[in-house]
């Protein structure tokens, strides 16, 4: 947990896009905005065929990664395959790298989900007995869940 507290320090060896060669408990170096859905999607995915019943790929994204066409693709692919063994955690902070995200592209990110397939679940992305609350809610078989909490 003390590691946790150094991100992006110089000192450190945590950085904004996780590196799998410095972490051992990151499975997939990221970079581009909207990778991460990709490769969890491809996880959770191998971790089905593989019949691995017990595992559950979680996923965490921010709303400005949103705007990459390659996350809505992720996400339908998700529902094609019935990944149930898949939960996007989604912060809602607004906010990009060169701006306000409703200013870039208003979207409805909870509505495009739902359209796709995938179950929501919302919860005080703040209060961490809430997020656990919600990440032990996961969706039945056939169906993805998105978790996407509030900010404020």
């Amino acid at each position: 947990m003390d590691k946790l507290m150094e991100v992006n320090q110089s000192s450190s060896n945590i950085s904004t896009h996780a590196d799998n060669l410095d972490l051992p408990y990151i499975d997939a170096t990221t970079g581009s905005l909207g990778q991460g859905l990709s490769m969890g999607v491809g996880l959770a995915l191998a971790s089905k065929t593989r019949g691995c019943s017990d595992g559950v790929v979680y996923v965490l994204m921010g709303d400005g990664e949103l705007n990459e066409g390659q996350a809505w693709e992720a996400s339908m692919t998700a529902v094609k395959y019935g990944l149930d063994n898949l939960v996007a955690i989604v912060s809602l902070n607004r906010y990009q790298l060169d701006g306000p995200a409703s200013s870039i592209k208003p979207i409805n990110y909870a509505r495009v989900f739902e359209a796709i397939g995938w179950n929501i679940l919302y919860g005080n992305g703040h209060d961490y007995e809430d997020i656990i609350r919600l990440i032990t809610k996961h969706a039945g078989p056939g169906v993805a869940d998105g978790y996407i909490p509030e900010h404020g």
